[in-house]
């Protein structure tokens, strides 16, 4: 699905995040606060527009993440629905 297509390579195949390899891309998804807890709207917010800058909400190491258009995520709700469905689990 969309996950292993746009997500998997920086936040690691099973949601597990990149800190384990290098470079490290992205933080984990799998168990994430803010993927469980924000709504629906604010987790498509940040795949359709990305985070840099003031966007990003912590000082970390990981690069900027890009943002993700219909192009090639059509359909976000469903992968939120992901993130915060089985990606939990």
């Amino acid at each position: 699905g969309y996950y292993s297509m746009r997500c998997s390579s920086c936040h690691g195949r099973n949601g597990e995040g990149t800190d384990s390899v290098a470079p490290s891309l992205g933080p984990p998804l799998r168990g994430n606060a803010l993927v469980k807890n924000a709504p629906v709207q604010v987790i498509a917010q940040i795949i359709r527009r990305g985070r840099s800058g003031k966007a990003r909400v912590y000082d970390s190491h990981y690069p900027n993440m890009p943002s993700f258009g219909p192009e090639t995520v059509p359909d976000v709700e469903a992968l939120v629905a992901y993130l915060k469905g089985p990606l939990q689990q």
